[in-house]
């Protein structure tokens, strides 16, 4: 709604016969405390959380926040915005919406929008905003647009694309928007006097829907499948995965109906009430699928059931920005296609302690040291949702001082430190490849001090420019996939063909760790029959670990610990768990390290011997972390737990 910040006032031009042009300033707190809706000291209020957000970068209509602080009614409040002389017209509507936009924006960044349509006439006022300035991104966007119309129109929505359907009209053939199943005026800015809903997405959004009808629609309804009929949208879905912590998503076919499974804390669990016929969960594919082919570089085929397809999905809408990473797989029949969505959480960095995270104090000292270093490889490894990316951002985050380039395919922490460039892969069918390798090759001419790779992959060009630019004196930061920091080195002589002496010479630091849940320090029950003791015994002889001197110690002598409460409490939500905690290990070797590992070429559980054990210890193991941690009753050792350090 609109602002009222002084420096910006609505200031309208008002013609008087026989006099010049008055100028008449109107605000829409003054309306509002004329009325007396609002008291003064709610509208001071209001002021300063709306400049706190300016500062942040954010632009917040003061009457969102006088809603949001719940002083005023809507119905009173469009009352009020209807009695400003200022008001759109029918046929001017984006001019009004510009103009109150560009107001709240202030004077430089007028100018630079000013001089840019100078320049580029064909560049939409709204691209310039979310590409060109960075000023007010797309989904901010449509937020202040629906907000600026609201008192003028009452059927307008910001709206979730992925719930954006077509159909035809059996009479004239033509295909229309829907949403929800009800029909839509769909577009970027809203119009008066349009008796249809009216749904606002980005111009960005906007300009990929529109394409897709016109390129692709009549033929995706003839064949009856995008925008079937299902009770539920991919934005549902992936919306109620997030609330219920899911890493990913399963579609399942079998005979008669497609089944869904959320995969929770590492937990595969069905769904039952997204279970679709066999129908209707081909439509829910083939919408996953359209909304893939929208931001999928390359010969991705949304009609196509017979290739094995990876894609990627964009809900900015969704639980505050998701990408979803899928995998489609065709069946025996080639009739149904099981997918697999990987959730990327797309979120601005927080900056943290590595001890707030979980890591104990003297760890984090060994972790950070680390990677301080230069050149050489910093490799962080665990299987998928272990908080591998998470302790590698944690880690950039914190340097302000080297420059750094990464590469990810998708970025899943946005880092705001202005020494860090961060990359995506673009990958095209039959135009410019931008890859891992092609990226890391050309960080070399941008002279960074360190390089971080989302994932080391089984890619011979990736891998060469990977130990070129360790060798080279720059550090590089990466994940792999393996259950054993002890395991790195065979690892990249098995799988990525590196030679046994070259990893010893480049790898700085191997770290592997896995996530297990972190009971409730308000309603953790005491383990008064020694439960934990039971279960460490049942399985002692099946730990993959050489090293069992923290266990073995436990057990003839243990001390008090905990288990988990299976009814929780009001501060953990029922759950009896306060979120993960990371049990992890690694190796930082010294020199003479190194040159054991040259001159022997040792085995996994060499290595682990001896970098655990003797005064010169240069690595922990898994075992001995969860050890201290059950001690101090934040986990337990039920089976469950268990599980994920055998």
């Amino acid at each position: 709604m609109i602002d009222h910040a002084e420096q910006n006032t609505i200031v309208v031009n008002k013609a008087q016969p026989n006099a010049s042009v008055v100028r008449e300033k109107y605000r829409i707190g003054d309306l509002l405390l004329r009325e007396r809706l609002i008291t003064q000291p709610q509208i001071d209020a209001a002021l300063e959380i709306q400049m706190k957000r300016k500062t942040s970068g954010e632009l917040y209509l003061l009457g969102d926040i006088l809603l949001e602080n719940r002083v005023v009614t809507e119905e009173n409040l469009f009352k009020a915005i209807r009695r400003f002389p200022m008001r759109p017209t029918s046929g001017q509507e984006f001019g009004y919406i510009s103009m109150e936009i560009k107001r709240s924006i202030g004077d430089k960044d007028i100018q630079g929008i000013a001089q840019i349509q100078n320049n580029n006439r064909d560049q939409h006022l709204l691209d310039i905003m979310a590409k060109s300035l960075d000023y007010m991104n797309y989904k901010r966007q449509k937020h202040i647009i629906v907000s600026l119309m609201k008192p003028w129109v009452n059927n307008i929505v910001v709206g979730y694309p992925e719930k954006i359907t077509t159909k035809k009209d059996p009479l004239n053939g033509n295909l229309y928007y829907y949403y929800d199943g009800e029909k839509i005026k769909l577009d970027f800015f809203p119009k008066l006097n349009v008796t249809e809903r009216q749904v606002i997405v980005s111009k960005y959004e906007y300009d990929l829907l529109t394409k897709n009808m016109t390129d692709n629609g009549r033929e995706h309804e003839s064949k009856g499948t995008f925008g079937g009929d299902m009770p539920y949208s991919v934005h549902d879905l992936v919306s109620d995965a997030c609330d219920q912590g899911a890493s990913d998503i399963h579609l399942v076919p079998k005979a008669t109906d497609y089944f869904v499974f959320f995969r929770i804390k590492g937990v595969l669990l069905l769904q039952r009430k997204y279970t679709l016929d066999i129908d209707k969960g081909r439509n829910l594919i083939y919408a996953f699928k359209n909304l893939a082919a929208n931001v999928t570089f390359g010969g991705f085929l949304a009609d196509d059931k017979r290739a094995i397809k990876d894609g990627r999905i964009e809900l900015a809408e969704t639980c505050g920005g998701i990408d979803l990473r899928v995998v489609l797989l065709p069946t025996g029949g080639l009739h149904d296609e099981e997918l697999a969505g990987r959730i990327i959480r797309k979120t601005s960095l927080e900056k943290k302690p590595l001890t707030e995270l979980g890591y104990f104090a003297e760890d984090a000292i060994i972790i950070e040291k680390a990677f301080r270093r230069r050149g050489g490889l910093f490799l962080v490894s665990g299987k998928t949702n272990s908080g591998k990316t998470t302790l590698n951002a944690q880690l950039l985050v914190t340097d302000t001082i080297r420059k750094w380039e990464t590469i990810e395919d998708p970025i899943e922490y946005v880092i705001p430190n202005p020494n860090i460039c961060q990359h995506q892969t673009y990958i095209t069918k039959d135009g410019p490849q931008v890859g891992f390798s092609e990226l890391v090759k050309g960080f070399k001419r941008a002279d960074p001090d360190g390089i971080l790779i989302g994932e080391i992959r089984n890619d011979k060009a990736l891998v060469h420019s990977v130990v070129e630019a360790a060798h080279a004196g720059q550090l590089v930061v990466s994940t792999v996939h393996i259950s054993s920091c002890f395991e790195i080195w065979k690892a990249l002589q098995e799988v990525f063909n590196v030679e046994f002496y070259t990893s010893a010479s480049i790898i700085l630091y191997s770290h592997n760790q896995t996530l297990i849940p972190h009971l409730c320090d308000k309603c953790r029950i005491e383990d008064r029959d020694k439960k934990n003791v039971t279960h460490l015994n049942n399985i002692k002889d099946e730990l993959p670990y050489i090293v069992k001197d923290a266990l073995e110690d436990f057990l003839e002598n243990p001390s008090k610990t905990y288990i988990h409460n299976p009814k929780g409490c009001t501060n953990c939500g029922g759950t009896g768990y306060k979120g993960q905690t990371p049990v992890y290990e690694y190796i930082y070797p010294d020199v003479h390290f190194i040159k054991w590992l040259m001159d022997n070429e040792p085995d996994r559980y060499a290595i682990e011997a001896k970098a655990c054990t003797g005064n010169k210890a240069v690595g922990v193991n898994k075992l001995s972390v969860f050890i201290r941690k059950l001690k101090l009753g934040i986990v337990d050792a039920s089976p469950k737990t268990l599980k994920e350090i055998l």
